[in-house]
């Protein structure tokens, strides 16, 4: 199965697809301890660690930054928009200046579980992060005030051995179990259009992914397709609409936070303008 990603430096777009290794779109600035000293998880406004100017996680929070992983982005808005009490109860606040994150249910195939061959071992994984696990180009937030998308992310790339690790594209799939701990799946357009609309209504996490574009991709507009979806990348599904003419429409996010795709008719989504569909359970 096909990672997704993409990644973007000013108006150039960096694809990284499948499973093959890639070069991360990495800041020349961070140093050996991938700190970022103008980056903060707090609020400078009020020395708090907010999630939003509402005090509650919020899709729109979620930008991400030069790193390609917008698998990892869609997913925690989709987190975000359908159960942000979960991000609320994921961190917890040390007071000196660190965060707790802790990734629920997590599967141990470590040596020291003899790699699962007799049981699979599952259990909690906390993950601390302070300042100086920030990369200066890491995700923000669209105003600059809610940190928790930062502070997951730092867990997240931590947990998993870096930056590096998380920032060469991954899966959505894998990224909602490791924030819920619950099984998600990928589907074909056509297998899960039918899907989708009862997934919302039923709190899962939704998430799509497009497949890569051919031709040059040296700008923001190139390589979209027919209905203004970046190729190579990953939207959230924030919900399904009937418009004017009486037909379903599924409205995405795009994680850059900005540059969002128009309300796509749900029965074209098997056009080719979309790889993948992903529902997680939460």
């Amino acid at each position: 199965m096909s990672s997704v990603n993409v990644a973007f430096a000013g108006v150039d777009i960096q694809r990284f697809l499948g499973l093959a290794e890639h070069n991360p779109v990495l800041d020349p600035k961070i140093g050996p301890d991938n700190s970022a000293p103008n980056r903060s998880l707090y609020n400078s406004a009020n020395g708090q660690p907010d999630f939003s100017n509402s005090s509650q996680p919020n899709p729109n929070d979620v930008k991400q930054e030069g790193y390609g992983d917008c698998y990892f982005d869609a997913s925690i808005a989709a987190l975000a928009q359908q159960h942000p009490d979960q991000i609320k109860n994921m961190i917890h606040d040390n007071g000196n200046g660190t965060f707790t994150v802790t990734f629920p249910h997590q599967k141990d195939n470590s040596a020291g579980n003899l790699w699962g061959l007799f049981g699979d071992d599952y259990h909690d994984v906390k993950i601390t992060v302070s300042d100086k696990d920030l990369p200066s180009n890491g995700t923000s937030s669209s105003d600059g005030t809610a940190k928790w998308p930062e502070v997951l992310e730092a867990a997240y790339a931590k947990m998993q051995g870096g930056y590096d690790a998380i920032g060469n594209g991954g899966h959505p799939a894998d990224a909602m179990t490791a924030l819920t701990g619950k099984s998600a799946d990928a589907y074909s357009p056509k297998d899960g259009a039918g899907k989708i609309e009862q997934a919302l209504k039923d709190g899962k996490l939704v998430t799509i992914a497009t497949p890569e574009s051919d031709g040059d991709q040296a700008g923001m507009e190139a390589g979209k397709n027919p209905h203004g979806l970046v190729g190579g990348h990953a939207y959230t599904v924030t919900g399904v609409c009937t418009g004017p003419d009486g037909k379903k429409y599924l409205e995405l996010r795009n994680p850059w936070g900005f540059d969002q795709p128009q309300n796509i008719p749900l029965d074209q989504i098997n056009d080719g303008s979309i790889d993948e569909v992903e529902i997680g359970n939460a």
